[in-house]
């Protein structure tokens, strides 16, 4: 039961960041942003962290630590941005293993120095809701199912509290 309804609830979550990502869409902003780039390992700091690197002109719509989607072949991932220093890094994207994996690059596509396009869509509070719950990274996991319970039981609570002044 517990399997099912999780499962449930982030089927609804991702369909909601689908709806969310379209909504957010403002081609004046540059969202979203497609663009060829060559894929290059992630710096030694990111290893074991799924977060994406890319210049400041790929991602003229988002912040530092602003969730993102970014998508290439029909397949996608919600990733934390950084930013890329240099006007030589222009074009490159620094996406660690466990994300070029997701997004089906592999190390001949690396390797050759191949430009791959890439899709970035800025998503909202859904997005940054599911991103939180999916990621990998025990760090960032942990603490974010331990406050979504948190509110879950808080409502309950309050439900209760409420039930019990009526009747």
């Amino acid at each position: 039961m517990r399997k099912w309804l999780l499962k449930q609830l982030m089927t609804f979550i991702s369909r909601r960041v689908e709806k969310e990502v379209q909504e957010l869409r403002n081609s004046i902003k540059g969202n979203p942003h497609v663009a060829d780039f060559k894929v290059e390992k992630a710096l030694k700091a990111d290893f074991g962290r799924e977060v994406a690197r890319m210049h400041w002109s790929h991602r003229p719509f988002a912040s530092r630590y602003d969730i993102v989607r970014i998508s290439h072949a029909d397949k996608q991932i919600l990733v934390p941005i950084l930013g890329l220093d240099g006007e030589n890094n222009i074009g490159i994207a620094k996406l660690g293993y466990d994300l070029r994996s997701r997004l089906g690059i592999s190390k001949t596509d690396l390797s050759n120095d191949r430009k791959i396009q890439l899709t970035i869509d800025l998503v909202g509070w859904w997005g940054q809701l599911y991103w939180y719950l999916n990621t990998k990274e025990p760090a960032v996991k942990v603490p974010a199912w331990l406050a979504f319970w948190s509110v879950l039981l808080g409502f309950a609570g309050l439900l209760l509290a409420l039930l019990s002044m009526i009747f």
